[in-house]
């Protein structure tokens, strides 16, 4: 059943919590705020939708293409992405797993996250690396392959606490 709410301003907002959209054709489809929470969007073209906003927690996304896709804030908390495609996806402010993307390595097809909740502070995650905040910036300055990441990294720890 698809839920259509219409606000007050005018815009209109879709509601398909739990729906079968497997393979869908959503190519540059505007599901910005959309609640999708446990769809089905397995193997669904949605390069170049915008999901801004949008709830899909729990969503299964294996497989789909999500290349260029605007998920800017969206809530992908518990939301299977095996197998997708984000290449050029907009990411910034999302939730995934409770991990806050920082930046794309597009090139190495890694995403630096912070997982900013954890005991012993902020750790950042990217591919099967896992750090604190020193051992992050140690571990790329001295790489110096990867000076976004530390710039990134710096970033966000300025955002959290203020200028060191």
């Amino acid at each position: 059943m698809v839920g259509i709410l219409s606000r007050f301003d005018g815009r209109v907002l879709l509601s398909v919590p739990g729906a079968d959209l497997q393979g869908a054709d959503l190519q540059g489809a505007n599901l910005q705020r959309a609640n999708l929470s446990g769809a089905d969007l397995q193997g669904a073209d949605l390069q170049g939708a915008n999901l801004q906003g949008a709830d899909l927690r729990g969503a299964d996304l294996q497989g789909a293409d999500l290349r260029g896709a605007n998920l800017r804030g969206a809530n992908l908390r518990g939301a299977n992405l095996h197998g997708a495609n984000l290449h050029s996806a907009d990411l910034r402010g999302a939730n995934l797993y409770g991990r806050k993307p920082l930046y794309a390595d597009t090139g190495r097809d890694y995403v630096l996250y912070v997982i900013p909740d954890c005991k012993d502070g902020p750790r950042f995650v990217a591919g099967c690396r896992n750090f604190t905040h020193a051992e992050a910036v140690q571990h790329w300055s001295t790489t110096s392959i990867q000076p976004e990441y530390v710039a990134a990294i710096e970033k966000w720890m300025e955002a959290c606490n203020g200028p060191a």
